[in-house]
């Protein structure tokens, strides 16, 4: 079994730019019983980096997205510049998020469809992902039990989750999201996923590759 352990936060631009690549993982585990993904959230906005958007924080924000917008093609949304981050009462808070997405791994394994509805809600509608209606009214697109979902979404133990995470990361010297980790038969190496922005069919190919490897082996 191969498992892509993907190390991220809902709320990272980044994470954001690379979408296109974990779609392409999708469709390589989709047709491969002996590939997996592993959700593994990092927590970039949470504890004493929760921050309310301000003045200082969206320029801070905003050249960094343009950046991200430059290198991996990913559109981010007028919603989300004019909208988002003029708003005083936003908050970039990742517990809320990463809850939703664990929670909807745990009812249905529905972990990945989440993050991504998550991060076009965010990112492109500019809409407030770290309020629980938010969340809820996305579970619900999802086909998501409403009850089952509050009642898991509410025993997540994030700090738990993101303490794991941040022990991962330190276990195999990798800073930072996303972070793409290939493990094959115990060994564990990370993947350079920079060189693939824009091109995501080559990242699924690269996947392909090193399972075909493995199955010889």
């Amino acid at each position: 079994m191969n498992t892509l352990h993907y190390i991220f936060d809902p709320l990272c631009g980044w994470c954001y730019g690379a979408a296109p690549l974990m779609g392409a993982a999708r469709q390589v585990v989709e047709h491969n019983d002996e590939f997996e993904i592993k959700l593994h959230a990092g927590g970039l906005w949470t504890g004493a980096n929760i921050k309310y958007v301000t003045p200082q924080l969206r320029q801070f924000v905003l050249s960094n997205d343009q950046r991200i917008a430059q290198m991996t093609g990913q559109t981010f949304g007028t919603a989300y510049f004019d909208g988002l981050l003029n708003d005083s009462n936003a908050v970039l808070d990742s517990e809320p998020p990463i809850r939703a997405i664990m929670a909807a791994q745990t009812l249905d394994a529905r972990g990945l469809d989440m993050l991504h509805r998550i991060q076009q809600a965010h990112f492109m509608q500019g809409l407030h992902v770290s309020r629980f209606e938010t969340l809820s009214h996305i579970a619900r697109d999802l086909g998501l039990d409403r009850s089952a979902f509050r009642t898991v979404y509410d025993s997540m133990d994030v700090h738990a989750m993101t303490q794991a995470t941040h022990t991962l990361m330190a276990m195999h010297g990798v800073q930072g999201y996303p972070t793409f980790l290939l493990e094959r038969d115990g060994d564990i190496q990370r993947i350079a996923h920079s060189p693939f922005y824009g091109r995501a069919q080559a990242f699924a190919q690269m996947l392909k590759a090193d399972g075909a490897s493995n199955q010889g082996n």
